[in-house]
C-alpha cells in the first residue's frame, strides 16, 4: 500500500462505527452490539488468513448477520458494507440502513438493501473506479481529513471512501503514445480527446506545456506565489500552438455515466441544481437518472484565453510522462515549467470522479494551493488526499497558476 498513488487507497469517514481492512478485504460495521462487531473483525482476520476473497466474505459475514438476534425483528438488522476483488468482479455485502455508492467505467451505482430488515449480496463485474459506503444512509458524513487514510488495522468511522488503483497495463512503444486496449472498459475511457503524438520544438514528450514566468516577470514576487503569475503564462499543445479549447458535446469515447437532461437538452449530473453545460436550473422535467455520454465538465484556463476541456485526467507536473497512469493511457500528461523550479516532476492531478472533479496532490515538495473563488486564503492538499475543485477556483503547482472553469458556473 504505502502512499504510492498507482495503489488502491481508502480513507475513513467520521461516525460511530468501526473500519476495518486486511490486504483488500474491507469491512464497515455499526457497533450497536459490541460483541457481534468484535466477531465480524475476528471473521475478517480469518478470511484474509485463509485468502478468502470478497464473495467469501460476504458469504461469510452475512451468515453471521443473519444469525443475530435482530434479524428478522420489527427494528433494521445489524448495518453492514464488507467488499473486497473475487474472480468475477468486485463482491459486496450490505445490510440494515447502509449503503454504497460506486463510480464504475460504466456509470454511477448504488447498492442499498431495500428494507433495513434484509441482506444485499452482489458482484459488479465491471471494473470499479471508486466506493463511498455509509451505515446510515440518510448520514452520508462528511469528507474525509488527513489524518483518515486506513491500510491495514481497524478505526472508528460512519463510512468511507476507497479509491482504486488505475489498472496495471504495459506502456507503449516508443514513439507511438499511449494507445487504447481494444475492448477495455475501465478508467482508461475516462482519458478521452484528441492525443498529440509529435512534440513541440525544445519539448522531450507529448502533452501540452504551461510555461510559467520567470523571476522579474510582472506580476510576480520573490516567492512567485500570486495570483498575477497567471499573466504571461502560455498553454501549448504540440503542433498547434496556444489557443483555447473549445468545450462541446462529448465524443463517441465519452465514459457513459448516469444522468439527466436540462431543458436544453444538455445531459448532465442528476444531482446538481443546474446544468454543467449552460447553468439553466433542472425542473421536474429532467426525469430520473438514465446512462448516457458525459460531456467536459469545464475547462483548465488561463487568462490569456489558452484552455484544455477536463474529459478526463490529467497530471501536471515538469515529467508527468513518468507517471504510470500516464503510461497506461488513463491520464494524459500537462508539462509545466517556471524559472523557479518550483513544479515537482509528478506534482498534481486532476481527476474526474464520476460527475465531479478532483485535485489530488501527488507529493509534491513544494506542495499543491487551491484557492477557491468564496476563499479568501489558498489551502494546502494534503498529499494524495482527493478534494473536490468548483468554478472559479485557481490551482497552484509550485508558482504556475491554473483555473477551473465550468460553462454552467
Amino acid at each position: 500500500m504505502g502512499n504510492d498513488p498507482s495503489q488502491d487507497t481508502l480513507w475513513s469517514i467520521p461516525g460511530d462505527g468501526v473500519l476495518a481492512r486486511q490486504g483488500d478485504l474491507v469491512l464497515l460495521i455499526s457497533i450497536e452490539d459490541r460483541g457481534f462487531t468484535e466477531s465480524l473483525l475476528d471473521l475478517l482476520a480469518r478470511v484474509s488468513k485463509d485468502g478468502g476473497d470478497g464473495r467469501v466474505l460476504a458469504d461469510a459475514i452475512g451468515a453471521q448477520v443473519e444469525g443475530h438476534h435482530s434479524w428478522g425483528g420489527p427494528a433494521a438488522g445489524p448495518s453492514v458494507v464488507s467488499f473486497g476483488p473475487s474472480r468475477s468482479g468486485m463482491a459486496f455485502g450490505v445490510s440494515g440502513t447502509a449503503c454504497v455508492d460506486l463510480t464504475t467505467s460504466h456509470g454511477d451505482l448504488r447498492l442499498t438493501a431495500e428494507h433495513p430488515s434484509m441482506l444485499l449480496r452482489s458482484t459488479v463485474g465491471t471494473p470499479v473506479q471508486s466506493i463511498r459506503a455509509a451505515l446510515d444512509r440518510d448520514e452520508p458524513g462528511e469528507r474525509t481529513d488527513r489524518f483518515s487514510r486506513l491500510d491495514s488495522g481497524s478505526v472508528r468511522a460512519g463510512g468511507l471512501s476507497f479509491y482504486a488503483a488505475p489498472p496495471a497495463q504495459a506502456a507503449p512503444a516508443p514513439g507511438t503514445g499511449p494507445q487504447p486496449v481494444p475492448g477495455q472498459a475501465g478508467p482508461g475511457a475516462e482519458a478521452t480527446g484528441p492525443r498529440p503524438t509529435q512534440p513541440a520544438a525544445g519539448e522531450t514528450g507529448p502533452g501540452p506545456v504551461l510555461h510559467g514566468p520567470g523571476p522579474g516577470d510582472p506580476g510576480t514576487d520573490e516567492s512567485g506565489f500570486s495570483p498575477s503569475t497567471l499573466v504571461g503564462m502560455v498553454l501549448t499543445s504540440p503542433g498547434t500552438g496556444p489557443g483555447p479549447a473549445a468545450v462541446g458535446g462529448p465524443n463517441a469515447d465519452a465514459p457513459v455515466v448516469l444522468g439527466v437532461y436540462c431543458d436544453n437538452g444538455h445531459f448532465t449530473d442528476p444531482d446538481a441544481q443546474t446544468c454543467v453545460t449552460c447553468g439553466a436550473f433542472l425542473t421536474e422535467r429532467a426525469g430520473a437518472p438514465q446512462p448516457g455520454p458525459r460531456p467536459p465538465l469545464g475547462l483548465l484556463v488561463l487568462d490569456n484565453g489558452a484552455a484544455l476541456a477536463v474529459d478526463g485526467d490529467y497530471v501536471i507536473g515538469r515529467d508527468p510522462a513518468q507517471d504510470p497512469t500516464v503510461a497506461a493511457g488513463t491520464a494524459r500528461p500537462l508539462r509545466v515549467t517556471d524559472a523557479q523550479s518550483t513544479v515537482s516532476r509528478i506534482h498534481a492531478r486532476i481527476h474526474v470522479d464520476g460527475w465531479q472533479v478532483r485535485l489530488i496532490d501527488l507529493g509534491a515538495a513544494n506542495g499543491t494551493h487551491i484557492h477557491p473563488r468564496d476563499s479568501q486564503m489558498p489551502l494546502l492538499l494534503e498529499p494524495h488526499v482527493p478534494v473536490p475543485i468548483q468554478h472559479g477556483a485557481r490551482i497552484f503547482v509550485g508558482a504556475p497558476c491554473l483555473r477551473f472553469e465550468q460553462a454552467g458556473g
